[in-house]
């Protein structure tokens, strides 16, 4: 049971079948999924008060649990329903930042399905991406439940400074946190490849991560990156740093933002 309507790009999400309905849901779940109808009433009230701001943490919120509850509760719908909604709560989010002219973070909201609708409307919406002056600045990778797996790239002594702050999120991440991982490398300022090797003591299991930025276009800039080998790279179970990431941000702020 879902709709959506189309109305100065305001897209509503539709929640979840009751939860009485559906069959062995985890403890816990039940609890933290009934608070979506009033999340998604939040983010609607801040969106249509123009309170961009608002609207998007409440969005972000709603994205991040639906995707949850999707994955633990049954509600017998199907996969395709189930996308459908998914990505109206998830371009919801991106609505928020681009209503705040913040069109780098809209986009990687809308990218996350970009086939599914609304995501191909609200992409040919955006305006072309503005090349910067330089490499530094945020890029991100979606990890599923509203979370997302950032690089920063900061200026360095010997070029540029580049750390990774990875995400896995589990089937119950929402309730029981996620795993993390993380790494620092450099890359001279007239390069465009950076590299990452881990070796676990006293194993012979290595861990090669290659970072690749990629020529700037009109939908954004981006490195690809690619993680071989048969290590752990120290990261917590399941994290997993290859992907492309979207830079989001010139801006480097001293901290990693808590996304979590």
């Amino acid at each position: 049971m879902f709709c959506y309507r189309v109305g100065l790009l305001l897209l509503s999400s539709a929640c979840l079948l009751p939860v009485a309905q559906a069959q062995d849901v985890p403890a816990g779940v039940a609890e933290e999924c009934a608070q979506l109808p009033q999340i998604t009433q939040q983010g609607d009230k801040f969106y249509r008060a123009g309170d961009y701001r608002q609207a998007e943490n409440a969005y972000n919120k709603q994205a991040g649990l639906l995707s949850f509850c999707l994955s633990n509760i049954d509600d017998g719908s199907s996969d395709q329903s189930k996308a459908k909604r998914l990505n109206i709560a998830l371009n919801n989010v991106g609505l928020s930042h681009a209503k705040q002219g913040d069109y780098r973070w809209a986009r990687a909201w809308y990218e996350i399905m970009p086939k599914v609708a609304p995501s191909p409307f609200n992409l040919k919406q955006l305006p072309a991406i503005k090349p910067s002056r330089d490499k530094r600045g945020q890029y991100v990778s979606y990890v599923g439940q509203g979370q997302w797996s950032y690089l920063t790239v900061r200026d360095g002594s010997n070029g540029y400074d580049i750390d990774f702050e990875g995400l896995r999120m589990g089937l119950m991440g929402w309730l029981n946190g996620p795993n993390m991982g993380n790494f620092s490398t450099t890359m001279a300022k007239n390069s465009q490849v950076a590299s990452y090797h881990y070796q676990d003591t006293g194993s012979t299991d290595r861990c090669d991560i290659r970072l690749q930025f990629l020529p700037s276009k009109a939908d954004g800039e981006r490195i690809k990156v690619t993680q071989d080998g048969n290590g752990s790279c120290g990261f917590g179970f399941g994290v997993y740093a290859g992907g492309t990431y979207l830079k989001i941000s010139d801006q480097v702020p001293k901290e990693r933002p808590e996304t979590y």
